[in-house]
């Protein structure tokens, strides 16, 4: 469906929000990463994990991180074949990805505020979710790392992109696909894996219609 459409059934359903999983894509090995700039994304980084790197309840609404995905497996690469490289980099600090979510759209002016890029102040739905396509790795990833790091001339960046920059230097070849990675090749497999769907049920927020 259109976006238009998508937002005509929120409203339709008194959904002030909607909640999306960041689905990383990635191509089959590191080095894949250095594609044509002309090429499209999804055919340069074709791959995502079919697991869900989040879990949800209804006593706690707020999602529940894991520690998993691509990034997860580099580190424990990184871990296993250059153990001094990582007690270096987390010596004094924690490596802790974003949460894996966002709430991408939200109706302003009906009591809904985002608290942080990945958060808003009222539960988001249950029964609806959607998915937002991230792709890391790409031809630009070495000048991303670059910019942040400040080619040396600044303070170091962020332990992200230290990571990365670790990670591509001793594990040029690593493949990132492993037994959960599933080929993309048009929407529908984000809803057959999980990470897209609907159900016309009752919904978490389900405060006074603030249209009312």
């Amino acid at each position: 469906m259109s976006l238009t459409e998508l937002c005509a059934d929120l409203d339709a359903w008194r959904y002030r929000c909607v909640l999306a999983s960041i689905v990383d894509f990635y191509p089959a090995r590191l080095a894949d990463r250095n594609y044509s700039r002309e090429m499209s994304p999804f055919a340069g980084s074709p791959y995502f994990d079919v697991e869900r790197r989040f879990e949800r309840s209804m006593q706690s609404p707020r999602p529940t991180a894991s520690f998993t995905g691509v990034c997860a497996r580099l580190l424990s690469m990184l871990k296993e074949r250059n153990p001094a490289v990582c007690k270096r980099l987390l010596e004094e600090r924690k490596f802790k990805l974003d949460p894996p979510w966002k709430v991408p759209l939200i109706k302003t002016g009906f009591g809904v505020a985002l608290r942080t890029a990945h958060d808003v102040n009222v539960a988001t739905p249950f029964d609806v979710e959607l998915a937002l396509a991230h792709f890391m790795f790409g031809p630009d990833l070495d000048q991303r790392i670059a910019s942040s790091l400040g080619g040396g001339k600044v303070p170091r960046g962020c332990i992200e992109s230290e990571f990365l920059e670790a990670t591509i230097e001793f594990l040029p070849a690593a493949a990132l696909v492993y037994s959960g990675s599933r080929r993309y090749s048009e929407p529908k497999d984000l809803e057959q894996t999980g990470f897209t769907f609907v159900n016309r049920g009752r919904a978490v927020d389900d405060g006074p219609d603030p249209r009312a």
